[in-house]
């Protein structure tokens, strides 16, 4: 018995070396990874890009971009192939960039197809827009800098650490495509003449159409809101201002704990949320502040005031645009179902009709490394 087991293990180990011989190799200097691919609209006329590294020795740029006018984006890829001297390989695909024009007038989930459709694409890579030509961007080399993909993808996740955007790959553009609970969103940049920068979140409604963008500070607040905790939240708030700018204050903290309690109910025939906001706070910053033990509970009203105003005034700005981002949606479809079946085909536009109550509450932990 155990003769005949030893038979079957070498005869299996003969058999797995003979396939491996003839396994082809390849060198990695004959593939071209498509690492950005980037779709814009000039005209009536669509545009398709595509950056690839270039991993020879005597090149002297260390990325190869292309341009090409065609019908979709499976198309533009065979005239990609007509001009790179590799193999063509989608599946390490890290960015897709998105134009800010094209999004406007066109649903781009749809332009999209063949990311989904054809299983040799990369699925992780995260769905950007841009805030002006995305030629600018694709044909952009930074100096003392790392390749144009590497840097997209550490800003990009870096911000996302920071809580300055969401960062969304392929699969989760889908799925907030599909869920009629909620409404797209994606990360934004442009190019100015210092380079590449973060803009925010831009905002698409549920058709696939760009409506809005969130700033750095919205963004935050937005982080706050959806649960997708990323290191700690950072906001400087204006507690006073005025004309002489050098006497206006300001309170800086960072916000290691944000719990939120959301309850969902029916009034006048539209939805109401009542949202609770309890967030630990760690003081970095005091500009023209007060901060001893007896001003705490003073400074605490005045930012939680300040707070409450800024949170309501981010989510009328959603309201105003029909897009639910955050995705209400989803609670409403939780407590109310009933309700929410007769709207869920319509959610964005009962979104705008529903009335919020919100409240936070600031505790603060930490006034920092100061004696007062």
């Amino acid at each position: 018995m155990r003769r005949k087991i030893m038979i079957l293990l070498v005869t299996i180990l003969s058999l797995s070396l003979v396939s491996c011989t003839n396994i082809q190799r390849i060198n990695i200097e004959d593939q071209t990874f498509q690492l950005i691919n980037g779709i814009d609209k000039k005209g009536n006329q669509l545009y398709f890009y595509s950056v690839a590294p270039v991993f020879s020795k005597e090149a002297i740029k260390k990325t190869e971009d292309y341009e090409e006018k065609s019908h979709t984006m499976r198309t533009s890829r065979q005239e990609f192939d007509s001009r790179v001297t590799a193999l063509s390989i989608a599946a390490k695909l890290q960015v897709l960039l998105v134009g800010k024009g094209l999004a406007k007038e066109y649903n781009v989930y749809e332009l999209m197809d063949v990311l989904y459709r054809d299983v040799g694409n990369g699925s992780n890579a995260r769905v950007v827009l841009v805030d002006g030509p995305v030629k600018d961007v694709i044909s952009f080399s930074p100096e003392n800098r790392p390749r144009l993909p590497i840097l997209l993808v550490k800003l990009i996740d870096a911000a996302y650490f920071r809580n300055l955007t969401q960062k969304v790959t392929l699969p989760e553009f889908q799925w907030q495509m599909t869920e009629p609970g909620i409404t797209p969103f994606v990360s934004e940049i442009m190019l100015d003449k210092q380079g590449i920068r973060l803009k925010g979140m831009a905002l698409l409604n549920s058709h696939g159409k760009y409506v809005n963008s969130l700033d750095l500070t919205e963004s935050i607040m937005f982080s706050m809101l959806v649960r997708k905790k990323q290191g700690t939240y950072s906001l400087t708030v204006p507690i006073k201002k005025g004309d002489d700018k050098a006497t206006n204050k300001y309170l800086s903290a960072t916000y290691d704990s944000v719990r939120d309690k959301v309850k969902v109910s029916m009034r006048d025939g539209h939805f109401h949320f009542d949202i609770e906001l309890k967030m630990d706070a760690n003081i970095t910053e005091s500009i023209n502040l007060v901060t001893r033990d007896r001003d705490y509970l003073q400074i605490k009203k005045k930012l939680e005031k300040i707070l409450d105003k800024d949170f309501k005034i981010l989510i009328k700005k959603l309201q105003k645009n029909k897009v639910d981002p955050i995705g209400y949606g989803l609670y409403a479809q939780a407590y109310q179902y009933k309700e929410w079946k007769k709207i869920k085909d319509r959610w964005p536009k009962e979104f705008a009709k529903a009335t919020f109550s919100l409240k936070t509450n600031v505790r603060f932990k930490y006034p920092g490394s100061v004696q007062e």
